[in-house]
């Protein structure tokens, strides 16, 4: 299973733990990973070591130690271009040197908007006239 993560990467823990049961999902300490209770699904937020347990009948059944680190690089999608005007534009964003963010290989879901995990505002300052 996951052990170690870069901030904004997603993982689903519940795959492994689908036969324990009902229960809910909890993290600690607060704030280095967000993790839906019902799904598994978590995302990291920021640097630091958390734990990610599945509580059933108000004990821990199942206690994950997770190291979450800053990531080297960024990869942002090279097909999308960007210009004054045309408004808004979503541009695809991976932290580290993987293909993706997501470190689950089972389907997910419920993934987190890119909106809610990063934002970025690029304005220009300088106006130039540009012939083809």
């Amino acid at each position: 299973g996951v052990t170690s993560m870069n901030i904004g990467d997603v993982a689903d823990f519940d795959s492994t733990v689908s036969s324990l049961g009902e229960g809910r999902w909890v993290s600690e300490p607060a704030g280095i990973l967000d993790v839906d209770s019902g799904t598994g699904v978590v995302v990291a937020r920021r640097t630091g070591h958390a734990r990610v347990k599945f509580m059933a009948g108000g004990e821990s059944v199942f206690v994950r130690q997770v190291l979450v680190g800053k990531s080297d690089g960024v990869m942002v999608d090279s097909e999308v271009v960007l210009s004054s005007g045309e408004g808004d534009k979503m541009v695809g964003l991976i932290i580290g040197g993987g293909d993706s963010n997501l470190l689950s290989g089972k389907h997910m879901e419920t993934v987190p908007l890119s909106g809610d995990l990063f934002s970025c505002e690029i304005a220009w300052d300088l106006e130039m006239e540009i012939k083809e």
